[in-house]
């Protein structure tokens, strides 16, 4: 992935526009998952709603808010320029937080939680 793939947050409810942070991603990985039975049979629609971020520096201190408040909801949209991905994010907490330290580089892994994982033409909710 290249420094022009990113991710931008903002707090929910509020205009995109309004104290939006840009983070270049190192990398992301999201989970899409179908209910199912205990005999393995699937029992309802797919649903999203985890994603995985890795970003290059130390966390700005908005960040570790948004980790240390279990009340506090960001949008974001998540933009991979390899593929052209766009993902938008809705009503999202940080629900773990790592950061890595060493001599040659410093990396912030975050998991966002989200209600809705909307790709263009599929969306994908938390019932």
């Amino acid at each position: 992935m290249n420094s022009a793939s990113y991710i931008k947050l903002w707090n929910s409810g509020t205009s995109v526009n309004e104290e939006v942070q840009t983070f270049d991603l190192l990398s992301y990985e999201y989970k899409l998952e179908k209910p199912a039975s205990v005999n393995g049979q699937v029992t309802g629609q797919t649903q999203g709603g985890n994603v995985v971020c890795m970003i290059s520096g130390f966390p700005a201190s908005t960040l570790l808010k948004w980790m240390f408040d279990g009340y506090l909801l960001k949008d974001a949209e998540i933009f991979d320029s390899l593929t052209g991905t766009r993902i938008n994010v809705k009503e999202a907490k940080c629900s773990d937080f790592k950061i890595q330290v060493n001599k040659r580089k410093n990396q912030v892994i975050f998991h966002l939680s989200a209600m809705v994982l909307d790709f263009g033409d599929s969306c994908f909710s938390r019932p």
